[in-house]
């Protein structure tokens, strides 16, 4: 029996992608080694 499911499991995995980059790109706009464009220059 499958709790979970391949597409539940394959969504999970996508979101945690995505947090992660999402902090990547945070933690470097804070650094300065990476801008914005647009309003937040």
């Amino acid at each position: 029996m499958d709790l979970r499911g391949s597409v539940k499991v394959r969504g999970e995995f996508s979101l945690l992608c995505l947090v992660h980059n999402v902090k990547k790109i945070i933690k470097r706009v804070l650094e300065g080694t990476v801008s914005l464009p647009g309003k937040y220059d």
